[in-house]
């Protein structure tokens, strides 16, 4: 394809998916009429954006900038419409987008759904959604304020895009939107991350024989390098910048990335430096990058993460097993550790209640606690307003009080807060792993583009697909293959399975509980898929309904998923996988433990398949029915 003809292309709204991205891409604000301020046909409607009629008009009283603003009206809290306009996106390139909204009573009877914001969603081929970036929103009444967030890489699958602007659903008042922007990110020349040591990055002495690993991925698309001779060459230096080891290898001109490892000499206890450098042919460095090299004493620790990912407590492997929760009295507690759950994470306990004793509680009934510090964020949703405490005062003392609680398993520093937050976030994981090397930090999050931002930021990566009714069950796989990705399968991926039904949150009374075959089918495809942790939402969800007998019925269906986990602990933590199949309508996962081969299958359809797994050893196979999920044990 000619430059004209993708830029004709971007112009309508398509999506490009050459294999270099035109330099006038890069820094053009892509939004039609980001102002409103054209309207070159004289139909009254700003050129461009598609309207909801009779709720948008100019207002030429209220603008940020220019003649005039887009006014957008809602009376009916039960009419839901949408401003948008079609752009240019191209797949695997990222965006900053934003826009200046001021607000009129903007609200809904919810107060965390509420607002005034802008996205941007994509589609395949088809039309079908695929998903989207979608910063907070803001309600109330309020000035002029700039809405504004990043993008991931827009996925490979993408076809078309649109810019929204919008009330959230149920939410009446007025909005004023104006200098609407979308603007492509040109990615660095060179991207690099320390995979091994991946546990905040600190190797044990003596260091002699160890190597460091890092993923060097090389930025060719976006930027115009020379077309052979490139060479990453890795290399440990001191805090003097004495290169203590090095090593290099070419890059050949059909590859954009590499793996590449470095061994090290004996190293002192200390903090070092790990550089990953692109060379031209001549030796010139072209760019670089830098990660943090911990070297520490040998020491036993209470909770640490192995080379494999696996959570290995007072010396032993740990599958953690969880629920989220809402009452955490002994009667909730026993319940859930008879079930055969062995971890749970409750929200409310940062907000000044008594911590001590919940973690008591928890220990008296086996229970592992991931103690929550997600909301310890000034300006976050959830923040306890304690007076005199800043951010890190706060995760300071709940850190320095709790650390040494035999129930304490890891810390929960995030839960779905967007890359906005990212400095207020690593700075929480800094000071976590300054304070507490014993303890790991969790972060779960659902925009699956954005998992590798937090890389640095987290020891473990939990994603939360909740599919039903909405999605097929496969976007468990998906989630969980897309986080690995982004890890570069060095970190562990926990998974977040949906146990609860939509509708206690969207009013809508469409969006069903899933059924029990569902459920078990999503904790499955999570296994599968390479979890090392399955922490389900949730407890609370359980007691909703009317229906009096619903959570024992739950209940009854989530043990029943509970003991199968645990069935299968000793293969999970110990197997080895001999068989997989991660993309078919039938997926599964073989793991040979124990001279044993022990087979976890789902049938993603609704309809009934057949299954057939080749092992090392011969043959299994069977009929499965619709959305099935199985296990070949041994007898």
């Amino acid at each position: 394809m000619t430059v004209a003809a993708m830029l004709a292309l971007l112009a309508t709204g398509g999506l490009a998916g050459a294999a270099g991205v035109p330099e006038e891409h890069w820094g053009k604000n892509l939004a039609p009429n980001p102002g409103f301020e054209l309207d070159a046909d004289g139909d009254g409607v700003p050129d461009g954006w598609n309207l909801p009629p009779g709720q948008c008009a100019w207002d030429a009283a209220e603008k940020r900038s220019g003649e005039r603003s887009l006014r957008f009206t809602n009376t009916d809290k039960n009419v839901y419409r949408l401003v948008t306009a079609p752009v240019g996106l191209i797949p695997g390139v990222r965006y900053r987008i934003s826009a200046w909204v001021k607000g009129k009573d903007i609200r809904d009877g919810d107060a965390d759904d509420q607002g005034a914001g802008l996205c941007v969603e994509w589609s395949d081929k088809d039309g079908k959604w695929l998903g989207g970036y979608y910063p907070s929103c803001k309600s109330g009444t309020f000035d002029w304020s700039r809405l504004e967030g990043e993008t991931g890489a827009v996925p490979a699958e993408a076809a078309s895009a649109h810019v929204v602007l919008y009330l959230r659903q149920h939410n009446t008042g007025t909005a004023w939107f104006d200098d609407v922007e979308v603007r492509a990110i040109r990615g660095a020349v060179l991207a690099a991350r320390l995979v091994s040591p991946a546990y905040r990055a600190t190797l044990e002495a003596p260091t002699r024989g160890k190597g460091i690993a890092a993923e060097a991925r090389v930025n060719r698309r976006e930027h115009d390098l020379p077309s052979g001779g490139l060479k990453v060459q890795a290399a440990v230096v001191d805090a003097a910048g004495r290169t203590l080891a090095t090593s290099a290898l070419p890059l050949p001109e059909t590859e954009d990335s590499a793996r590449i490892e470095c061994r090290l000499p004996d190293l002192q206890a200390g903090d070092y430096r790990a550089m990953v450098r692109l060379l031209d042919a001549g030796g010139r460095q072209l760019a670089e990058e830098k990660a943090p090299l911990h070297v520490a004493e040998p020491a036993k620790r209470k909770v640490t993460l192995d080379e494999r990912g696996r959570l290995v407590v007072e010396g032993k492997p740990f599958f953690p097993l969880g629920l989220y929760l809402g009452p955490t009295e002994d009667e909730h507690l026993a319940r859930i550790a008879k079930a055969g759950f062995n971890t749970i994470l409750c929200y409310e306990y940062g907000a000044g209640k008594d911590p001590r004793a919940y973690l008591d509680r928890a220990h008296k009934h086996g229970l592992k606690v991931i103690y929550s510090i997600k909301d310890f964020y000034e300006g976050s949703q959830w923040y306890p307003k304690q007076e005199g405490m800043s951010d890190l005062d706060r995760v300071r003392k709940y850190v320095t009080e709790l650390r040494d609680h035999p129930a304490l398993l890891a810390w929960y520093t995030n839960d779905e807060l967007g890359p906005i937050w990212m400095p207020k976030l690593r700075a929480a994981y800094d000071l976590v792993c300054q304070l507490d090397p014993d303890h790991p930090a969790l972060q779960v999050l659902c925009v699956p583009s954005q998992n590798h931002l937090y890389y640095e930021v987290t020891d473990i990566l939990g994603v939360d697909p909740y599919p039903i009714p909405r999605h097929p069950v496969t976007m468990v796989g998906e989630w969980m293959e897309a986080a690995r990705a982004a890890t570069c399968s060095a970190k562990p991926v926990w998974c977040v399975p949906q146990i609860f039904q939509w509708g206690n949150y969207s009013k809508d009374a469409k969006d069903r509980e899933p059924t029990f075959e569902e459920k078990r089918a999503m904790v499955f495809l999570g296994l599968v898929h390479g979890a090392q942790g399955l922490i389900a939402y949730s407890y609370y969800d359980l007691f909703k309904g009317v229906d009096s007998a619903a959570f024992e019925r739950r209940w009854k269906e989530v043990g029943a998923i509970a003991a199968d986990v645990q069935r299968l602990m000793p293969a999970l933590l110990e197997g080895k996988e001999v068989a997989s199949d991660r993309k078919g309508v039938v997926r599964y996962l073989a793991l040979d433990h124990g001279g044993k081969t022990h087979i976890l299958v789902v049938n993603t359809s609704s309809s009934p398949q057949d299954a057939a797994v080749a092992l090392p050893r011969g043959k299994w196979s069977r009929r499965l029915g619709p959305l099935e999920a199985a296990i070949a044990l041994p007898q």
